[in-house]
């Protein structure tokens, strides 16, 4: 069986720094978000993803990218948007995932030093320069990026 979705992922920058998850059980950390559910839109999942992940409500800025996620040898295919926001009440720490998953873990990192096993990896450096420069662009396509 094939699976094909859509994904919003989460860039929540604060003071210079950006909010990530990590998981232990593999090791890697990645932005908050998750699949668009049917009948979502696109801002409903991501306030909804905000909510379960974070425990605070999603300020939509702007979508940033658009990425293909392709692992063929999963038979996986998503599109992902990724989006720019906030946090309404800012104050997310790093602490446990709310949505109660005991691998998962917030936390905050510097800009620019960003976690090297943050996926997707080729992300990092393009997001701390447009960070710099104000995130001049909207909705650009990445392709499928590792």
């Amino acid at each position: 069986m094939k699976n094909q979705n859509i994904r919003v992922r989460l860039i929540l920058i604060k003071k210079g720094k950006m909010l990530l998850m990590h998981d232990s059980s593999v090791g890697f950390y990645y932005y908050p978000g998750g699949h668009v559910e049917f009948g979502e839109t696109i801002l409903q999942a991501a306030e909804r993803e905000c909510i379960e992940e974070c425990n605070d409500n999603f300020v939509f800025d702007k979508i940033l990218y658009i990425r293909d996620y392709l692992n063929l040898d999963k038979n996986e295919q998503a599109i992902e948007l990724f989006l720019l926001g906030g946090l309404k009440k800012g104050i997310a720490n790093n602490s446990k995932d709310p949505a109660g998953r005991k691998t998962q873990t917030l936390m905050w990192f510097d800009i620019d030093n960003l976690p090297k096993n943050l996926y997707p990896m080729t992300l990092s450096k393009k997001i701390a320069k447009d960070f710099k420069k104000g995130f001049p662009c909207r909705g650009e396509y990445l392709g499928a990026i590792k």
